[in-house]
């Protein structure tokens, strides 16, 4: 799944500008690892989501983790992440 660009439109005399930058991103990026953090609780309907957008970012760096810090779901938000079996999602889970 791709990022939703259209969620952060670029206004027309800033759009070269941006995708310089995109594009300077990229070169730097593909030397460096990255760490996704997200808190989350009752996410089940979107974690999916949320971590495909992670993996489309991560493609450009060198390596990547994503990881979830989980509290208090009252949903199947756990059952969700660990159905998933994805070895770059680090699930941390209490309820407290």
């Amino acid at each position: 799944m791709k990022f939703p660009d259209e969620y952060f439109p670029v206004k027309e005399e800033n759009k070269q500008d941006f995708l310089d930058k995109v594009s300077n991103g990229k070169i730097l990026s593909k030397d460096l690892s990255v760490l996704f953090c997200a808190a989350c609780k009752d996410v089940a309907n979107v974690v999916e989501k949320s971590i495909s957008f992670c993996h489309d970012v991560g493609q450009h760096f060198t390596d990547y983790k994503i990881f979830m810090y989980e509290n208090n779901s009252t949903d199947n938000t756990v059952e969700v992440i660990k159905a998933l079996g994805d070895s770059k999602v680090i699930l941390q889970s209490e309820f407290i």
